[in-house]
């Protein structure tokens, strides 16, 4: 069963949030950057604007008095704009870079560094150049004093007409470029802003992920763990057999199509269950029908196979009560001729004697017969088998002696009881006696053993006779039904056949060794059962 926790770390809900998470951070972080070096971008752009104006507005306010010659009216003016909040420095060089006025009193008059920042995008080549684009007129460097960033912006002073007419210090016209206006503005307030911007920018961004997480968990709970969460269960129930489980989700999306398409399949399954079991039990019942009818069939066979018997037993038994039947018959007259003479009583008792003991002969002979032909149910109890072998030779011996088949028994006096049915067993060692007369008409010798093997765990039946034997082709045949080598007339084919089944049914086996000439074994081996 899947858990609660090991279904939030490993399920489908999660797995897309983390996917999702993984391509909206890097995205979300991307865009920050770029926006937060826009806005930086945007007020550098502008500071530099407002020092290119401001770098202006002074060469504007001290261009009269320039060309008046005005230096106390230049150095007011450089000196009162340089005290503005966040002005750091504002000067004005000769072309040469010596400061002609400062907003620093101890600038003036000095050179300035033609390497320094502010003078080495126009003293970069051998030559100063008289036109530099904006983006080089301007140097970002860190303060020395104050820590700060300061961004400085020159700006030449060209030779125009007014200047070069101008009848103070006439300038030649010759003369491209007359100094630099230097102006440096404090980038603190700036470099805070860009501080607050970045600030902003990040917490916007862990809002916007947090946000967007929060929002993409609610929609995947509701739209896709709870649906996968529903159907998982369902599939679960109806994997441990309840087929009654159906799972609603009321949307139009795939999830409420996979539901339905589950909830089908789930009815299938109930129909299909039904039908299975219906068909076991119709199925049970045509079996039960079918061993029935097997068994009608077991047992009719068996009762044909006695009655085969009974058939190859009849010649021999008409003897057997024919031969009592005479002497009864005979003894009888020579008693009616002793009683018409009316002497001889001492004869007339002894013929009365013998015409008894044949009577009795010749109704035991009639009483096996009636037994073993007598259909009987199937019944199992503790039965002895030196007792039933014993019956069987009761019904055959006679005529084993007419066909001069001498039988030898060597039966265990301490053969375990077993529990089996003694009609089924008797007809069993009936049949297998008849085949071995049958195999030795001239005579021969029938041997009968019964012992316990090893374990005393099953019983060994054998009967070994010194007939005609079975030749090796038809040795793997002789237990198939209808197959037999007697003539038309002599037997069904049925006998060995319907031991077999006997004594599977007793869950025994039998075994054959036989070799033409020299006489056939069966050998029977039964489990010892005390109960069913």
């Amino acid at each position: 069963m899947v858990t609660k926790k090991s279904f939030i770390l490993k399920g489908l809900g999660s797995k897309l949030i983390f996917s999702i998470l993984l391509l909206a951070v890097p995205f979300l972080g991307v865009t920050a950057y770029f926006n937060f070096d826009s806005q930086k971008q945007q007020l550098i752009n502008n500071v530099i604007h407002e020092a290119d104006s401001f770098s202006d507005t002074i060469k504007q306010s001290t261009k009269y008095d320039m060309q008046k010659f005005d230096r106390e009216g230049v150095h007011h003016t450089i000196e009162s704009v340089g005290q503005q909040e966040g002005v750091e420095w504002i000067r004005i060089f000769d072309k040469e870079g010596m400061v002609m006025y400062s907003s620093d009193p101890e600038e003036i008059s000095t050179m300035v560094d033609k390497k320094a920042e502010a003078c080495y995008g126009c003293h970069a080549a051998e030559k100063a150049l008289e036109k530099l684009p904006t983006p080089e007129r301007y140097r970002i460097f860190p303060s020395r004093e104050h820590g700060t960033r300061i961004l400085a912006m020159i700006n030449p002073i060209y030779n125009e007409p007014s200047c070069s007419q101008a009848a103070c210090h006439a300038h030649p016209p010759a003369k491209k470029v007359l100094g630099v206006i230097d102006v440096a503005l404090s980038l603190e307030k700036v470099d805070r802003q860009i501080r607050r911007n970045r600030n902003n920018m990040i917490w916007f961004g862990l809002a916007s992920i947090l946000g967007i997480s929060l929002l993409v968990a609610l929609f995947i709970q509701r739209f896709v763990d709870q649906p996968v969460r529903l159907l998982v269960s369902g599939f679960q129930r109806v994997a441990g057999g309840d087929l009654n489980q159906r799972v609603y989700i009321p949307s139009g999306d795939e999830m409420g199509v996979l539901a339905r398409a589950f909830n089908r399949m789930a009815e299938d399954l109930k129909k299909a269950d039904e039908e299975i079991k219906e068909w076991g039990r119709t199925l049970e019942h045509k079996v039960e029908e079918k061993a029935a009818e097997l068994q009608n069939i077991q047992e009719h066979l068996i009762q044909t196979e006695k009655m085969a018997s009974l058939g190859i037993l009849g010649a021999g038994v008409a003897h057997e009560i024919n031969n009592p039947l005479a002497i009864i018959s005979m003894y009888a007259e020579m008693s009616l001729e002793e009683i018409e003479k009316m002497n001889g009583l001492e004869e007339i008792r002894d013929n009365l004697q013998t015409i008894i003991r044949k009577s009795e002969i010749a109704g035991n002979i009639v009483r096996n017969l009636l037994q073993f032909s007598r259909q009987t149910t199937s019944e199992k109890k503790i039965i002895d088998l030196n007792v039933t072998i014993e019956k069987s030779l009761n019904i055959i011996r006679n005529q084993a002696e007419i066909q001069n088949v001498k039988i030898a028994t060597d039966l265990a006096p301490d053969l375990r009881p077993i529990f089996a049915d003694d009609a089924k067993l008797q007809q069993v060692w009936t049949n297998i006696i008849l085949n071995a007369l049958q195999a030795m008409p001239e005579g021969g010798t029938l041997t009968i053993t019964t012992r316990n093997l090893a374990g005393n765990h099953t019983l060994e039946v054998s009967f070994t006779d010194t007939g005609v034997g079975i030749s090796r082709e038809n040795l793997g045949k002789i237990f198939d039904p209808f197959f037999t080598t007697k003539d038309t007339g002599k037997g069904t084919g049925l006998g060995l056949s319907v031991s077999y089944g006997i004594i599977q049914e007793h869950d025994g086996t039998i075994s054959v060794e036989s070799e033409p000439g020299k006489g056939t074994t069966f050998t029977f081996q039964i489990p010892v059962k005390q109960n069913p």
